[in-house]
């Protein structure tokens, strides 16, 4: 996979969301925008998944050129945090929020590592848009009941595993909500 800008990756996985059954929009506004000719839109929200209590989930996405363009994950928090997750869109709050990721020039996979420590750390959920099988993390890898998988991979026998994965650990919302670091962030504002 190459993507040239955040436009094919939003699309991509938009895609690959919907072949779930899930229902999901682009480029959606805030009810709250005041410029309509230049609106603030999240790239993707997730209204309806097999995870209701979860739903409706906010995605940003970044396409990061580099391994040392670390501000990319901090322009997606700050667009999270301060803009999309005190809004409305289309009348509800985001109950989950996550940050989908795409390294241009893969320098090593500690950047994976190392952003999906930090966002969890704070309760967001991380994509690693480079992966064979795409799934949204709110833990380590071993926490199966912390992992939505949207994808699985097309190889070696990998989507049987996967899929078994899924059925044999069963996502615990709970779990989710109560490490999100963000909303007590978002309270003390």
């Amino acid at each position: 996979m190459n993507f040239n800008d955040e436009y094919e990756v939003r699309d991509w996985l938009l895609e690959l969301i919907e072949s779930r059954g899930w229902k999901v929009q682009k480029e959606v506004p805030t009810d709250e925008t005041r410029d309509h000719r230049h609106p603030e839109k999240i790239d993707l929200i997730i209204f309806k998944s097999k995870y209701p209590k979860l739903d409706p989930i906010g995605i940003e996405l970044k396409i990061m050129r580099g391994s040392l363009r670390g501000t990319v994950i901090s322009e997606a928090m700050d667009q999270l945090l301060f803009k999309y997750v005190p809004s409305h869109f289309n009348g509800l709050k985001l109950k989950t929020i996550c940050i989908g990721l795409y390294v241009a020039r893969e320098g090593s996979i500690d950047t994976h590592t190392f952003t999906r420590g930090l966002l969890n750390y704070w309760g967001i959920g991380y994509i690693n848009l480079n992966d064979n099988h795409i799934r949204i993390q709110f833990g380590e890898t071993n926490q199966k009941d912390k992992i939505l998988y949207i994808q699985y991979a097309s190889f070696k026998g990998f989507p049987e595993y996967y899929i078994e994965q899924e059925k044999r650990y069963s996502v615990d919302p709970q779990r989710i909500h109560e490490s999100n670091k963000w909303r007590k962030f978002q309270k003390k504002l």
